[in-house]
């Protein structure tokens, strides 16, 4: 997992554990020296929440920004780091087999990465053609596989997803914006935990 999903994952675990904090706390004075204590130090625990929450979602923006640049970086298209392996994209001698060795070959080289997906574009268009001109249109016409294969495009895409949905998770943890209303903030109470410790986890950054 990226460092930078680790960090909006620590944010996340950060601002929710300040949340049960002030929430134990304010139970704590109320139980002990009644409503009126208890509305001053709700009103002490909101201030602190509320610096709490701007500094987790600065976390998350900065991990963001930090994220896309490493993204843009990855994805820029640089001749340099085309390997003798286009010769035989070039030559269209890579089949199904050899396209997925290469793949996993070139997963830190977003030039080759690129170059592959447009390889295995063209083959899978190549054998959708073949397929119609026989008129077999039930026949398996995207033998190669790109729908795993990133660009720097689509990761810098995922970091929009992963921003969005770690301020999703900010919000379900105070109950505010999408889960605001009585049911959607049960069920956001009830999720919660479980959306901190698998954020990330389907994001392909």
């Amino acid at each position: 997992m990226s460092k930078y999903i680790d960090d909006m994952k620590s944010a996340l675990v950060t601002y929710k554990t300040a949340k049960q904090n002030a929430e134990k706390r304010l139970q704590e004075i109320r139980e002990l020296y009644g409503d009126e204590a208890g509305e001053r130090e709700s009103e002490r625990q909101e201030k602190q929440l509320t610096s709490a929450r701007e500094r987790a979602e600065a976390a998350i923006r900065e991990a963001y920004s930090e994220g896309v640049y490493l993204a843009e970086q990855w994805g820029k298209l640089d001749g340099t780091r085309l390997t003798d392996d286009v010769k035989l994209l070039d030559a269209g001698l890579v089949d199904v087999d050899a396209f997925e060795t290469l793949k996993n070959r070139h997963r830190d080289n977003g030039t080759m990465m690129l170059a592959l997906k447009k390889y295995g574009e063209r083959m899978n268009a190549a054998a959708a053609q073949e397929a119609r001109e026989k008129g077999d249109f039930l026949a398996m016409t995207a033998p190669y596989n790109v729908r795993d294969i990133v660009t720097g495009a689509d990761k810098v895409e995922n970091w929009k997803r992963a921003k969005t949905q770690a301020l999703g998770v900010l919000d379900m943890i105070d109950g505010k914006g999408a889960y605001s209303d009585p049911w959607t903030k049960t069920l956001g109470n009830a999720l919660g935990d479980e959306s901190i410790e698998h954020f990330g986890e389907n994001i392909n950054v």
